[in-house]
């Protein structure tokens, strides 16, 4: 299982989590879910997507909820520790700002950021990487919002209806949620497979840190935006933005 080695000490995964994170919905579950895709209207898509998380095991959905909770505190303790560092790292002062925070997480960790930043007023911007647990969708997140998805991820659209400042909407075609972060350019047998979409594995990649990059340097350090604004279209044809 994975692990994040500290100088002191290794934390491993909680298996039982990552078990409950690969485990198939019910097919009732599955199949309220499959029908989104064929509502339009936000608010619909999001009472629909909450009555089939009600219907979800406790067993599954207890384990991600805790481990949404954990990256949210995990997020929280980063941002809290960076003074202290600061004054033990004379080399680090510079380069760190804590009045231009941004953060970002893909799946879970996407949620996790959404989450943070509605709540901690630390955050000064956000951007989602293909999450979707539903606790995101019931905030109204109060900075500027990124969210970059694949095609059949409606449940952002619930972020973008309810964002209270700018919030920008990237839809990659071709991308599965695996796309969205190293698998995308790790082994071409896994787009074989079936686990990453067709689009090429370094065009996700270069489109990912574009309109990242992008993002933060907009709402974090006040520079101009022709890509986001629409000024400017991006060269990969897989982009569809919107804007609000």
């Amino acid at each position: 299982g994975s692990a994040t080695i500290f100088p002191d000490h290794v934390a491993y995964f909680d298996p039982a989590t990552r078990v409950a994170m690969d485990t198939e919905p019910p097919d009732e579950v599955m199949e309220i879910y499959g029908g989104l895709k064929d509502i339009r209207d936000p608010q619909e898509q999001l009472d629909v997507f909450m009555r089939s998380m009600s219907m979800m095991p406790v067993s599954i959905k207890g384990k991600v909820d805790v481990a949404l909770d954990t990256q949210i505190a995990d997020q929280k303790f980063v941002i809290e520790s960076i003074p202290s560092l600061q004054s033990e790292l004379v080399d680090l002062r510079p380069h760190v700002d804590l009045d231009k925070v941004g953060l970002f997480g893909m799946s879970i960790g996407g949620s996790a950021a959404v989450l943070t930043c509605s709540e901690d007023t630390r955050c000064g911007a956000a951007v989602n990487l293909d999450g979707f647990h539903p606790a995101q969708a019931l905030v109204e997140i109060p900075v500027p919002l990124l969210a970059l998805h694949r095609s059949d991820n409606l449940l952002l659209n619930a972020n973008f209806e309810r964002a209270q400042t700018d919030a920008y909407l990237v839809e990659i075609a071709g991308s599965t949620h695996f796309n969205y972060f190293d698998f995308t350019i790790i082994s071409p047998l896994l787009k074989k497979m079936g686990i990453l979409g067709p689009i090429d594995g370094e065009e996700m990649v270069g489109i990912s840190r574009d309109f990242i990059t992008t993002f933060f340097d907009t709402h974090l350090k006040g520079e101009d935006s022709p890509l986001l604004e629409g000024r400017e279209e991006h060269e990969s044809q897989h982009v569809t933005l919107q804007h609000r």
